[in-house]
């Protein structure tokens, strides 16, 4: 999406946001008329995107490659401290808590300060929180503190920087950017856990350092990128933080969508532990449980590329209906509660989860003027935050009392349903296609 240009608000006078589509704006972001197609290597690396969504996404992919090994080290560490599965569980929670609590403001400060910088100021205190963690013994009093600080630098990064993407690329770039945006995370999903372990076996400290080290070098990539990353100068007077949240609940599209979304996450998050447990009770080892949620994350990478290719022929609302509908069939092979079936369920849930996730994505950024787009991103967070929170004591609930067979059926009926209210929802409300 280009950012809408239209001019700000006179001082001391309320302006309702712009949902409208902003027009496509040919600018440099692309590559321009007549030039032969790119290669793969430049398409493997998003250079025909240009260079500046190279470097925010290229830098971002080595961060999450760097976070999603300090997740399995950081449990690793805290298991051998204490022993205790209890703190690993206190630690997660309180993550998730501080994550659902900075997702409001951080959409806040990425449309009020300038966003490359709220982007390397965030890797560089997230590298020092982490870094603090390798060079110092286990003490929760320390703990607790760097873990919210690396909490607030990923809401905040992140917000930042999915409201800066569409000043990079071109509207009709749009799809495939936020495409690569998912692949990445899923990528790293495949290689993070299994680097981790092999740095923790070789010293504990190596994931922590390594992954201080990917936030420096995420930060130095945005440091370099050189197009502005809003429409304008930051607005006039202080943005009220909880605009996003009343834009989203009064703007029909952004509020039925956010909240179908919301639940669809509940499911492939609870679904994973559904696989977990499945396992477990079979007597699977965790290497097995280790390898099932591996193929489920290169599951959701072929779903992006799925989701890129279907975008290109259907229009979004189709596309999302059709994932959704997927994964209520993925999920409702998950409850038989065979190994086999529920590693074949969940990571055909995975594939479908980027067929409904980046054309309401898409959607939504386009929907929304770049002044805005900073705080509905981190309302849409929240919601999707809160739900996915309270998967694992839902889940280990719903086993204990039911089994896993029955918890399958229930997720299956709540996807469903999420497809069905989204396919019958008003049709005059506005979505614009993915591509």
């Amino acid at each position: 999406m280009t950012p809408d240009r239209a001019p700000a608000p006179a001082p001391g006078r309320a302006s309702a946001p712009d949902l409208r589509p902003a027009a496509p704006d040919p600018g440099p972001a692309g590559p321009a008329r007549g030039r032969a197609p790119a290669s793969r290597a430049a398409r493997f690396l998003a250079l025909d995107l240009g260079r500046d969504f190279a470097l925010l996404c290229g830098g971002q992919a080595v961060s999450q490659l760097g976070s999603r090994g300090y997740g399995v080290a950081v449990m690793l560490w805290i298991l051998a401290s204490t022993g205790s599965p209890a703190v690993v569980g206190l630690v997660a929670s309180f993550t998730l808590g501080v994550v659902a609590a900075a997702s409001v403001p951080a959409g806040w400060v990425a449309d009020r300060f300038d966003r490359r910088r709220v982007m390397v100021v965030c890797d560089g205190l997230s590298a020092v929180a982490v870094g603090s963690l390798a060079v110092a013994p286990f003490r929760l009093a320390h703990v607790l503190p760097a873990v919210a600080v690396l909490a607030v630098g990923w809401v905040v990064r992140g917000t930042a920087e999915s409201a800066a993407i569409p000043n990079v690329v071109e509207d009709g770039q749009l799809p495939r950017a936020i495409a690569l945006a998912h692949g990445r995370g899923y990528a790293a999903g495949v290689a993070g856990p299994a680097l981790a372990g092999v740095l923790f076996a070789v010293d504990p400290v190596l994931p922590f350092v390594v992954d201080a080290c990917s936030y420096l070098v995420a930060g130095v990539c945005a440091a370099l990128v050189r197009r502005p990353l809003r429409s304008a100068g930051p607005p006039r007077g202080v943005p009220a933080p909880a605009e996003g949240l009343r834009t989203v609940w009064r703007h029909p599209f952004l509020r039925g969508s956010t909240l179908v979304a919301a639940l669809a996450d509940f499911v492939v998050n609870s679904g994973g532990l559904v696989l977990v447990v499945v396992l477990e009770r079979h007597g699977l080892p965790p290497q097995a449980t280790g390898s099932a949620l591996a193929l489920a994350y290169a599951a959701g990478l072929l779903g992006t590329v799925a989701a890129q290719r279907a975008g290109r022929r259907l229009p979004s609302r189709r596309l999302v209906v059709t994932g959704l509908a997927a994964g209520t069939a993925a999920t409702a092979v998950l409850a038989a509660s065979l190994p086999v079936a529920a590693c074949a369920g969940y990571a055909c849930l995975m594939l479908a989860r980027p067929v409904w996730q980046i054309p309401l994505q898409t959607d939504w950024t386009r929907m929304v003027g770049d002044e805005m787009r900073g705080r509905v991103n981190g309302t849409i967070s929240l919601v999707m935050t809160v739900p996915a929170a309270t998967a694992p004591a839902t889940v280990g609930l719903l086993t204990a009392a039911l089994g896993t067979g029955p918890t399958g059926l229930l997720l299956a009926a709540v996807i469903g349903a999420a497809g069905l209210a989204f396919a019958a929802r008003d049709r005059r409300t506005p979505v614009r296609a993915s591509t």
